[in-house]
């Protein structure tokens, strides 16, 4: 062995050569160690910002793919109406015919889903006339004229489509102080009408509305399409629930939380 005398102590080579091993390997160590994290630290955070844009991706996907059923759901009842109101504003269905009335508006509402609540026409001079779904998802014909004295009677349905037995007595109707009518008087064209609260059922009611006019430009009635807002909420329940997702419906011009 070897030692050199440096101010009095002994320092062997070989102690001198294993610190220096050692401050060279925890220097090795220690930079891996900074390299390795700074590594992860890159890796982490282009892992973040692509995972981000997949998500907003995904996002609006999702709220596209929602947005176009509510959307086609809530374009229903505008469809029945230009499809029907032709039907009416032409003279092709002779409202002082029973038979034939009632065939039209109960065909008419049969022919679309349940989220239909009732398919009727109101006249200027305050008949009304329609089909309903009760509360059991069963149609009813809907009359309110001179022989009702101006009440709205509801009547089961026989397999030819004409009323049978009265089963619904209820008060006073005048179809021309609904907001619906009221709203389509007004815009002289389609419209869809602010929420209301219903005549008979215990639920919000929003209507697609649509003036018919005679061959003088004279108001002849509003052909109205109806829908509950406890049915537009199942849809919109059933439009998010896979996508654990939570639907809220606000009205555009008053703006209320519904």
């Amino acid at each position: 062995m070897t030692a050199v005398i440096e101010d009095g102590g002994v320092m062997t080579k070989e102690r001198t050569t294993l610190s220096l091993r050692r401050c060279i390997l925890l220097i090795f160590i220690i930079s891996l160690f900074i390299s390795a994290a700074c590594y992860g630290a890159l890796i982490f955070t282009n892992w973040v910002s692509s995972a981000t844009k997949t998500t907003a991706h995904m996002d609006a996907d999702i709220n596209e793919e929602i947005y176009n059923r509510i959307d086609s759901f809530m374009q229903v009842p505008y469809h029945v109406n230009e499809v029907n109101h032709k039907v009416i504003e032409n003279g092709m269905l002779n409202l002082s015919d029973e038979k034939q009335r009632d065939r039209f508006f109960v065909g008419v509402l049969e022919s679309h889903s349940n989220s239909i609540y009732s398919f009727s026409y109101g006249t200027a001079n305050g008949e009304y006339y329609g089909a309903r779904r009760n509360e059991n998802g069963v149609v009813e014909i809907m009359r309110n004229n001179v022989e009702t004295g101006g009440n709205s009677w509801y009547y089961s349905v026989n397999e030819d489509l004409t009323a049978g037995d009265r089963v619904v007595q209820a008060g006073k109707f005048d179809p021309r102080t609904r907001a619906w009518y009221k709203a389509a008087v007004e815009a002289k064209g389609p419209v869809y009408s602010p929420v209301y609260k219903h005549f008979v059922m215990d639920d919000l009611t929003v209507s697609a509305a649509w003036p018919v006019y005679n061959e003088s430009g004279n108001l002849d009635g509003v052909l109205g399409t109806h829908m509950l807002l406890s049915d537009i909420g199942s849809f919109l329940k059933n439009a998010v629930e896979e996508h654990n997702g939570i639907a809220i419906i606000i009205e555009k011009e008053s703006n209320y939380l519904l």
